[in-house]
Parts: structure tokens; C-alpha cells; sequence
């Protein structure tokens, strides 16, 4: 048994009609006529005006902090105060709100779609995971937690930043469609402790403690904790409807239980971090072939991530930092069928950076790195209990090394962005990545983008080293599996006028390599090979309005096509059209009222096709209780609207159903 048993089998095709979609843009320009969220790389909404959302710093796109208006890419940021405006309760809904991605939910992990591109089961290898510039993929799968495995709460939060597109030249493995950087809550913090107490009308409940000390002169810790537990909802599964099988309802097995930690102390350029996630998450649905409405089928995954960095003045015109990180990951998978079947993995990792930035040069910011890691464990085993037997049991190392340079150089008012990476790793040898982008203001309000670059993966240890030939159907390691490529051009203009800010960035890509799980013909077996060439071309539109009593509104569309040009079947998960929008109003003296819409088109399944859904939430935020105590509420799937999820053939359905209509409440405290 494993994380993906079963080979996706050739979806048909899909159909071109989206009625859903057209009721959602509908109702969207009834509440809202033609207003959106600033198009990239403007920010979306917030309490600044539109001329300073322009001007806020992010890091994740050059690793030097900048105004966003001038990051060579099209950087979307979602703030502490957005996350709270408009409910949002995990990384994966933060990251759903934003333009051209969307997420997928097996109700055991979350995943992300990227410009038209999703993969159920692959645990988000695709995009590179960063909380406060440490990276978080770990060495076995590569994951990009964003669901109840993300290792911080969204409260302890202080903005998300998304760089869309190709990002190896700057970071290397797994910035392939883009890069997320975290931001902790640390540096905006005061001094004080905050608290939240979490329940919804869906068997949940959570509780979030922060707390932040001043430590000398220049000290500062923030300790934030955290505890979420309930059974989850029921849940009907037709695919299960007998009575043997409790006629398809299924109740107690849709659990989660989290626990994290996060921990950080800076001082002048000293900083250290911890971060810890320990989360088990009951199997709904019944996949990998365990018992339907067994609470014994589990996944328990838990992460720890610790690092510390100094940054300081090396000369008059040069600035330097050094960084070393460690980081552990191990997984338990419980599968209990005819017997009780078990997956255990175990990756840890330590490493090193050490990076300058010169600005001797008139016009130039120069910067030059060397990065270097070692997977001192990865370890994969699967077995049975009773009776006893062991079907896999590998255990491997490996490292990698990497140097980068970019030059920032200004030409007037444009800025001309040059970067090179050459990664070299033990298992599948070297590769070599550039990119070039272009600023330039122009006109009244406008900015121009254009960026261009290569990026790759490489191959994890799960994809070239499971193996296990007792399984049914059985799977086998391929070590000679080669890094996906790609290759992308982004080209972007945004203008700010008035009140409004509006702006397009359209893209493509050619994917080649493409890793996917086959069925070799020959044995019958799953393997994950090289294969297929895809190419992808969209484009994100949006627009946002503020009206001078503080109402706010946006909407964002998204337009893409994503096809195997090398004769493949069509590609699944592959939305057409994107709409997302948000809306916004002051209510008396502190609290605000929040309705967000998102709509996302047909797409193909593994089995069959999916129909589009558009889901709504009306949230109510920042309600004053008392000087120290406020309430948020929130009811999600407001029109208790039927969504259904893509899923992996590891389900012997074709798509999960989501939650109904549900109400949170959140109490907050704030001693500061």
C-alpha cells in the first residue's frame, strides 16, 4: 500500500459548457459591477491607499526586500488584516483567494493548482515552500504543506507572498511554477499576549495562543502555540450506499488533531526560529482500498524546522548574510484492510547559505550566494502488522550544492533584472537556470513586466524509490528518472487611476519531462516515468475599486488553456476559467462585513469529468465584545452550494464532496 495505488486511468473529454460559471459572473456583476482586486503586480486590498499598496515591501522575489511595484515579477501579497477580513482559516484558503491558483481538498490533504496545472496526490511538489526565507519541502516528497500539516497558524501570520513563475534561477528545486514565502507575525509584533478560541458547527474547535516579550535593547521572542481537535462532520460517500457499509454514511472518521508550535527570537541581525507541526488526519472516503468507516485508517505526518541567520554590514557598500537550517519530517500512513498495512517514512536535512548583496556599482544592486545541503536520513518502509511482513525497507542519503548571482541594474527609471543558478545534487547531477525581467514605469500610473526564465524539479525520493512488488497493483523504484523542465514568459501592465487600479499579466509555459505514475505494460506494474510535453498560456485580469467611506471591492478573472503537445490524453485538473471575487464594507465603529464569491469551471477528474461550482462566505470581523475582546463570524458555502474536488485514483470514486453551509465563530483576546 502506498500514497497513490492505483493508476489515474484516461479521463474523457472535457466539455466546453460551464453553466456554473456563468451564474457565478451573474451574481458577481449584480453585487459588484466590473470592480476586482488590483491586477498584478499591484496588491490586493487593504487599509492603505492605492499609491502606498504599490510601494509594499516584499522579499521572496529577489531575497532583498523591495517595493512591490518594482519586484520583477508579478507578486501578489494577502495581509494579516485580509486574512482576518475575509475568514480565512488555513494557508490553503489564503492561497485560494488569490488570482490564477486554486485548491483541491481529498478531505486528507490540500492541493494547489498553479496556471492550469494540479496533480492530485502529489502533495504540492511543484511550488517552493518558504516561512520567513527558510525552506520548508521536506526530502522525501517534497510537500508544500498548505492545509492542517502547515506548521503555523493563520494568526500567527503577518502576509503571504506569491511569486508566480518560473524560480529556479533564484532558489532552485521546486520553485518550478512559482514561490510562497510566509511571513511570521514576529517582526510587526508587540509586546503582549493574544488568544483565539475557534468552534464551527462541524464537530471542530481550535485554540491559538501568541505570546511576545521584549528581551533587552534589541530583543525580541514571539511564542505562538496551538490545538485543534474535533470528529469532523459526516459524510455520505454513494460510491459506498449498502448495508454492509452503513449504507454509505460515514461518521467519526473525518477527524483532526493538530497540534504546533512556532517559536522566533531576533536581536540586531541575529535571528533563530522553530517550527513544529504534529498532525493525524482520519482517511474519509475510504482511499488506498482500507475499510470504509474505520477510524483506524490514519495519517499522521509531523515536521520540525529550526534555523538561525546574522546579517551584517561587511563594508561601506556590501551587506552579508549567513544561514544554517535543519529540518525533520517523518510520516505514518495506517491502511487497515484484510490486514493492517503501514507506510513510514523519515527525512532529515540540514544545510548552509551564506549570501551578498554589493551596491558599489552606480545603478547596480549585485547579489551572490552559495547554498549547500545535506539529506543526512531518508528513509521509506511499508508493512504489514499481523501477520508480519516487510515490503519495503530503503534507506538512502544525499546532497546538494548551489551557486546563484543577480544583478539588479536600473536604467533610468526601469530596472533590468539578470539572475543564473547552477544546482548540482548527488542523485541526478547538475542544472543551470537563468532569468531575465524588465520594470518600467511608464505613462501616468502604468507599469510594464516582462519576465523570462527556466526552472526545474527534481525527482523525490517516493518517485524514483518505492518500491513495494507485494501490492495490488504492485509499484517499482525507477532511479533513472530525469528533472521536469520548464519554461516561462510572463508579461504584465498595471495602471492605478483615481480610485481604481486594473491590469493584466498574461503567461506561458512549454512543461517538458513531466513526471507522472504509469502502469508499465511489460509487468503490470506503477512506475513514475518522464513523459509529455505541456503547454500552458492564460492570463489574470483584475480590477479593484475603494470608495471614500472605506467600502472596498475586486474581481479577478482567469483565462487559460493547458494541452500535452506531444500527443498525450487531454490534461486533467485544468480549469478554463478562474472568478474570484471580494467585497468589503465598514460596519459601525470597528467591525467589517466580508462576502467573498469564487468560481472555478469544468475540469477532468481521473475518472470523469467535474462540474464547475461557485462558493460564497459572508464574514463578520473584528466585532468589539470589550476593550480586550472582539468575535469574528463566518458562514461558509453561504448558498449551500453542492462542490465537488478532483481527486486521485487512490479513491474508487471520481470526486470528493465538500463541505455544506457552516458557521465559525472566533473569539479573540488582546492584552498589548
Amino acid at each position: 500500500m502506498n500514497r497513490i495505488t492505483r493508476r489515474a486511468r484516461k479521463p474523457t473529454q472535457q466539455s466546453p459548457a460551464w453553466p456554473r460559471m456563468r451564474r457565478f459572473l451573474l451574481a458577481a456583476g449584480c453585487a459588484v459591477a466590473s470592480t476586482a482586486t488590483p491586477a498584478q503586480p499591484a496588491v490586493p486590498v487593504d487599509d492603505l491607499s492605492l499609491e502606498d499598496l504599490l510601494k509594499v515591501r516584499v522579499t521572496a522575489a529577489t531575497r532583498i526586500a523591495q517595493p512591490i511595484d518594482e519586484a520583477p515579477a508579478a507578486v501578489t501579497v494577502v495581509t494579516a488584516a485580509q486574512i482576518r477580513r475575509f475568514g480565512y482559516r488555513t494557508l490553503a484558503e489564503i492561497l485560494d483567494s488569490i488570482p490564477g491558483l486554486y485548491v483541491n481538498n481529498d478531505r486528507t490533504s490540500n492541493y494547489l493548482g498553479v496556471r492550469g496545472f494540479s496533480r492530485a496526490g502529489d502533495y504540492n511538489t511543484r511550488v517552493l515552500m518558504l516561512v520567513d526565507g527558510n525552506r520548508l519541502n521536506d526530502n522525501v516528497y517534497n510537500t508544500a504543506a498548505i492545509g492542517g500539516d502547515f506548521p503555523l497558524e493563520v494568526e500567527s501570520i503577518e502576509r503571504v507572498e506569491f511569486v508566480p513563475g518560473a524560480g529556479s534561477a533564484l532558489y532552485g528545486s521546486n520553485a518550478f511554477f512559482g514561490v510562497i514565502n510566509v511571513i511570521s507575525r514576529h517582526a510587526q509584533a508587540k509586546p503582549g499576549v493574544e488568544a483565539a478560541l475557534k468552534i464551527d458547527s462541524q464537530q471542530r474547535s481550535a485554540a491559538w495562543l501568541g505570546l511576545t516579550a521584549a528581551i533587552g535593547e534589541t530583543g525580541k521572542l514571539t511564542i505562538d502555540s496551538a490545538r485543534h481537535g474535533g470528529s469532523g462532520p459526516s459524510q455520505y460517500y454513494a460510491a459506498f450506499d449498502a448495508p454492509g457499509t452503513a449504507n454509505g454514511v460515514e461518521r467519526g472518521v473525518d477527524f483532526a488533531r493538530e497540534q504546533r508550535i512556532a517559536a522566533r527570537y531576533t536581536s540586531g541581525g541575529f535571528s533563530t526560529s522553530l517550527l513544529a507541526n504534529d498532525r493525524s488526519k482520519g482517511l474519509s472516503g475510504a482511499p488506498y482500498g482500507v475499510n470504509f468507516n474505520d477510524p483506524a485508517a490514519v495519517f499522521r505526518d509531523r515536521l520540525m524546522a529550526a534555523d538561525a541567520s546574522y546579517s551584517f554590514v561587511a563594508g561601506p557598500v556590501t551587506d552579508m548574510t549567513v544561514r544554517g537550517s535543519w529540518g525533520q519530517y517523518q510520516f505514518h500512513g495506517a491502511y487497515p484492510g484484510a490486514v493492517m498495512n503501514r507506510d513510514f517514512s523519515l527525512g532529515q536535512w540540514y544545510g548552509g547559505e551564506a549570501r551578498v548583496v554589493h551596491r558599489g556599482w552606480s545603478g547596480h544592486v549585485l547579489q551572490a550566494g552559495i547554498e549547500l545541503r545535506r539529506d543526512a536520513r531518508i528513509i521509506q518502509r511499508n508493512f504489514d502488522d499481523a501477520p508480519s511482513a516487510t515490503h519495503l525497507d530503503d534507506t538512502r542519503k544525499g546532497s546538494q550544492q548551489s551557486v546563484f548571482v543577480q544583478d539588479e541594474w536600473r536604467l533610468g527609471a526601469s530596472i533590468l533584472t539578470l539572475g543564473i543558478r547552477r544546482d548540482h545534487f548527488s542523485t541526478v547531477g547538475s542544472a543551470i537556470n537563468p532569468r531575465a525581467s524588465w520594470v518600467a514605469p511608464f505613462g501616468e500610473g502604468y507599469i510594464f513586466k516582462v519576465s523570462t526564465g527556466t526552472a526545474f524539479r527534481a525527482p523525490n525520493a517516493y518517485e524514483t524509490h518505492y518500491a513495494t512488488p507485494a501490492s495490488v497493483p504492485p509499484n517499482k523504484a525507477n532511479p533513472g528518472l530525469k528533472p521536469e523542465r520548464i519554461r516561462s514568459l510572463d508579461v504584465g501592465v498595471n495602471r492605478t487611476f483615481g480610485r481604481w487600479n486594473a491590469g493584466i499579466n498574461a503567461w506561458t509555459y512549454r512543461m517538458s519531462d513531466v513526471i507522472a505514475q504509469v502502469t508499465d505494460p511489460s509487468d503490470g506494474a506503477l512506475v513514475f516515468r518522464n513523459g509529455g510535453t505541456l503547454l500552458g498560456r492564460g492570463a489574470d485580469l483584475e480590477a479593484s475599486y475603494r470608495w471614500a467611506g472605506g467600502s472596498q471591492a475586486g474581481l479577478a478573472m482567469t483565462f487559460q488553456q493547458v494541452r500535452d503537445i506531444s500527443g498525450g490524453p487531454a490534461v486533467g485538473d485544468a480549469p478554463s476559467r478562474l472568478a474570484k471575487l471580494r467585497f468589503s464594507t465598514p460596519v459601525g465603529s470597528s467591525a467589517r462585513l466580508a462576502l467573498t464569491m469564487q468560481g472555478i469551471g469544468r475540469r477532468l477528474g481521473e475518472l470523469d469529468r467535474v462540474p464547475g461550482s461557485a462558493m460564497s462566505n459572508l464574514v463578520l470581523s473584528s466585532l468589539k465584545l470589550g476593550p480586550n475582546l472582539s468575535l469574528d463570524a463566518g458562514v461558509y458555502n453561504l448558498f449551500n452550494q453542492r462542490a465537488l474536488h478532483p481527486i486521485s485514483t487512490s479513491f474508487s470514486f471520481n470526486a470528493m464532496p465538500q463541505d455544506g453551509r457552516h458557521l465559525q465563530l472566533t473569539l479573540r483576546l488582546d492584552f498589548k
